[in-house]
């Protein structure tokens, strides 16, 4: 799927997080980083089927996989985040 200038992948195999991870390293890609709101709601669609694994983890604060902080302003309360 395609919104800007961003492709979205979406599995249909049962990876772990760091599993899920290595895939997208090895396609020269990462796992999702949200970076507005108008996104969050374009794939929150598509993201709240099933679970998908996102580039979110908590490492010294909730950090993007790009290594942005998580901005806690744009999520709102009934996100997937």
């Amino acid at each position: 799927m395609k919104y800007g200038n961003h492709c979205y992948y979406f599995s249909v195999e049962e990876k772990d997080w760091n599993s899920s991870l290595e895939f997208c390293l090895a396609r020269d890609s990462h796992l999702l980083v949200i970076t507005d709101n108008q996104e969050m709601s374009l794939l929150q669609v598509f993201l709240s089927e099933a679970f998908r694994w996102i580039g979110l983890r908590k490492n010294s604060g909730w950090r993007w996989e790009d290594g942005s902080p998580l901005n806690f302003s744009r999520i709102s309360s009934n996100s997937f985040v």
